[in-house]
């Protein structure tokens, strides 16, 4: 979640008006039975979802207002991870109020104290160190998590299996969204289709059996720093809804392959080295999950990135590409995903890499 106040939304479409003055008509309505009729507002800028966000405050108090239309982005889920965190001891907003049907949600508000924030503001001097002492704290909340592992009340039935079926589903967004603006033709159609018998095989045969509870959007941008915390709580943790029950490496891969910035290469080293020792893990095994989710979660998100641009309209994702094609491209080095190193070797050309690029100068362009 980005705390950054949005421009006004550019209503021409009546029947969009209207159900934008019925969203909030009914948003106000919410806020009134909760006594914050005379608080002050400020939209906050959400994440690719259908999730809104506003800060309620005035002189004696605060909260996070999630404006999530049921019908695309149910609340349930958040309401169950949270509760799931909070009864483990990490910090997940406090719900102070809840209309589920709605899809409001009222939470305890963390701040502006998002991790990637303090890169931003530290002295050039300090980044280096601030950058050391939040990403070994968010990897210690990971550690802390694979330390609990699935016990109840992780293991039920309210937290979905990471299994086959969603890791097809996501990964085969890289062939029917990114693939089209790269190729044409009979060899987009046959790329498409050795795509996904590609990844069917890899998942099929890959270990799933799920190990600890993942965020699945694990980076600096969802965790905030609470320095009157002790602990573990001084983490806290945002836009979980989406957790599942899947493998270790996931949520690290989501940490040290942000799409949105880099994180310097000797302190991914460290980082990983101090989550495999820390747990006990066999490094090898590790090794070669952390490249399998990483090229399935890269794969996937330069998917995403695509559909967001052509089906909602949202260029700016465009600009973080090729941090994430250079990303795939590291992650299928790893021996286990000789295959798709030569399917890339295949069906990508000097022309087609060459076409990566230029997506992200289209980006730059529309942006502008």
């Amino acid at each position: 979640m980005d705390y950054n106040i949005t421009p006004p939304l550019n209503n021409t479409d009546d029947e969009a008006c209207n159900a934008l003055r019925n969203r909030q008509r009914a948003i106000k309505d919410f806020l009134d039975d909760a006594g914050l009729e005379s608080c002050r507002k400020i939209r906050i800028s959400g994440d690719a979802s259908h999730r809104r966000y506003q800060r309620i405050f005035d002189d004696t108090q605060r909260f996070m207002l999630m404006d999530s239309p049921v019908d695309k982005e149910p609340v349930l889920p958040f309401i169950s991870v949270c509760s799931m965190l909070r009864e483990r001891g990490f910090s997940a907003p406090e719900i102070v109020r809840a209309d589920m049907e709605q899809g409001f949600l009222l939470l305890e508000d963390f701040g502006n104290t998002l991790f990637s924030k303090f890169f931003h503001e530290a002295p050039i001097e300090n980044v280096e160190l601030v950058q050391r002492q939040l990403y070994f704290e968010a990897v210690n909340i990971l550690i802390a998590l694979a330390k609990q592992g699935l016990e109840p009340p992780f293991d039920s039935e309210e937290l979905p299996l990471y299994d086959d079926e969603i890791l097809e589903r996501e990964v085969n967004a890289f062939a029917d969204w990114f693939l089209p603006e790269i190729l044409t033709g009979s060899i987009l159609k046959e790329a498409q289709h050795s795509w996904k018998l590609l990844w069917q095989f890899l998942i099929e045969t890959a270990d799933l059996t799920p190990q600890v509870l993942v965020h699945r959007d694990f980076h600096v941008d969802n965790l905030c720093w609470l320095d009157d915390r002790q602990g573990l709580k001084r983490v806290g943790l945002l836009d979980f809804q989406d957790a599942v029950r899947g493998r270790f490496a996931y949520d690290l891969v989501s940490l040290l392959k942000d799409a949105r910035r880099d994180v310097p290469t000797n302190l991914q080293a460290q980082l990983k080295q101090h989550y495999v020792q820390t747990l006990g893990l066999d490094g090898s095994a590790f090794a070669r999950d952390y490249a399998f989710y990483g090229a399935q979660r890269n794969a996937k998100i330069l998917g995403y990135f695509v559909r967001l641009y052509r089906r909602d309209g949202k260029p700016r994702y465009l600009a973080m590409i090729d941090r994430v094609w250079n990303y795939f491209l590291q992650d299928i080095q790893h021996p286990a995903l000789d295959d798709v190193q030569q399917w890339l070797n295949k069906y990508f050309d000097h022309d087609a890499r060459r076409r990566v690029g230029a997506m992200v100068k289209l980006a730059m362009e529309e942006l502008s």
